[in-house]
């Protein structure tokens, strides 16, 4: 049975545009009403520039209905931030993926494509920065999920966990080598991409920047999670915000959960 269900979803855009030599920053934060045609699944999200004068987050919530079948994209991106425009390759990867989804006329192969999707988008997003002379890169956490199975597509250290059956899991890798990113969007021609999955069903799903889980008490998520329920998911999602800056994280935040009932 499909109905219709509201739920309020904060996003951050923050689109660079080049103008001679000069890069000029919109920075757009709303909070919105959006409608979404629900089988089995629900989310919301938030994205925080926290204590930091630029969020160079960006996060995508999106939901589509093809052939038939319930589509939900949610990604997460975070802008290198040792680089100046770390910003531009972050939201730009979330508005060509939002498009990818707009475009998609059929569910197969629809892991693959998804994969050669953001593979396409590091070659645009390379060639922007050779033509304005500009340094972006971005990490880059995707879940797509089709009527009850997940494909995960992943570059950087944001993460997205499952929770289900009592167990957290951390479904993606962290590409870091001595504290340093070892794949990401924007950087090199070839980055390897970190792919998996499986079936979505009674999974609640939490994707995050690095802001949210690196003061964060693995034990304490998990408690989270088992708990959320789909009239607190908004609660939830500020606790756990509330959580890390209490405990003195000053790095962007975004984060998203999606639950998938059985």
């Amino acid at each position: 049975m499909v109905f219709k269900l509201y739920v309020s979803v904060h996003l951050v855009e923050v689109l660079r545009l080049n103008s001679g030599n000069q890069l000029k920053e919109y920075e757009d934060s709303f909070e919105t009403k959006v409608v979404i045609y629900v089988q089995s699944c629900i989310y919301d999200g938030f994205s925080i520039k926290n204590r930091r004068s630029l969020n160079m987050d960006s996060l995508l919530l999106k939901e589509s209905e093809i052939e038939g079948k319930a589509v939900y994209l949610m990604v997460v991106c975070d802008g290198v931030g040792s680089l100046v425009d770390g910003a531009f390759a972050s939201s730009m990867s979330v508005k060509l993926l939002s498009d990818w989804l707009d475009e998609m006329t059929d569910t197969r192969c629809i892991g693959l494509n998804l994969q050669k999707r953001i593979l396409e988008i590091n070659q645009i997003i390379l060639e922007q920065a050779r033509r304005y002379s500009i340094q972006t890169a971005t990490t880059l956490s995707a879940l797509l999920i089709v009527e009850d199975r997940y494909y995960i597509a992943h570059m950087g250290d944001s993460r997205i966990y499952g929770y289900s059956d009592g167990t957290l899991k951390q479904l993606t890798y962290d590409h870091v080598l001595d504290g340093k990113l070892t794949s990401c969007i924007g950087r090199t021609e070839a980055p390897d991409i970190f792919y998996n999955e499986g079936s979505a069903k009674g999974t609640r799903f939490l994707l995050c920047s690095d802001g949210l889980y690196k003061k964060m008490d693995v034990m304490y998520l998990q408690h989270e999670l088992e708990h959320v329920r789909k009239k607190t998911i908004k609660k939830t999602i500020e606790r756990l915000l509330q959580y890390v800056i209490e405990r003195g994280e000053s790095d962007n935040i975004s984060i998203t959960i999606m639950m998938h009932e059985r």
